[in-house]
C-alpha cells in the first residue's frame, strides 16, 4: 500500500519536491515520480489515490484553482468515506485561504500552515 498520495498545483511543484526529498520516495506518490507518460492519467491517478492510506493536500490559491487538484480532492473524499484513506493532512501554504474556500470534509481534517519543507515533511511522516 502507498502511504500517501500528494496533491498539489504544478505552480507549487518546487516546494512539494523539496518536501518529498525530506521524507523520501518510500513515503509518498508524487505525480512526477508515480505516473508514466502515456498512461491513462485520470485512471492511474484514481487508482493511486485508492491505494493510499493517506491524502496530503498542499493548499495554495493555485491548488484551489486547479481542476486536477479538485478532482483529486473529490476522489480522496470518496476513498476517505469508504474507509480506504485513513488520514488526511492539509498543508496550508497560504495563510489567507479561509476554511470556506475548502470543501466541508477537509475542514474536519488535520491542518498545518507552513512555507518551510522541514515542518511539512515532519508532519507528513506522522500523519499515517
Amino acid at each position: 500500500m502507498i502511504k500517501a498520495f500528494v496533491s498539489y498545483s504544478a505552480q507549487d511543484a518546487a516546494f512539494v519536491r523539496e518536501v518529498a526529498s525530506e521524507i523520501g520516495r518510500a513515503f509518498a506518490k508524487i505525480d512526477y515520480r508515480a505516473f508514466s507518460a502515456g498512461e491513462h492519467l485520470l485512471e492511474t491517478m484514481d487508482e493511486t489515490i485508492r491505494a493510499s492510506a493517506a491524502f496530503v493536500l498542499f493548499l495554495s490559491k493555485s491548488a484551489l484553482a486547479s481542476s486536477w487538484v479538485r478532482h483529486e480532492i473529490r476522489e480522496a473524499r470518496f476513498q476517505h468515506a469508504m474507509g480506504r484513506i485513513k488520514n488526511v493532512l492539509v498543508v496550508r501554504m497560504d495563510h489567507t485561504i479561509s476554511p470556506e474556500d475548502l470543501p466541508d470534509w477537509l475542514n474536519r481534517t488535520k491542518h498545518i500552515t507552513t512555507i518551510s519543507a522541514k515542518p511539512a515533511a515532519g508532519e507528513s511522516t506522522r500523519t499515517p
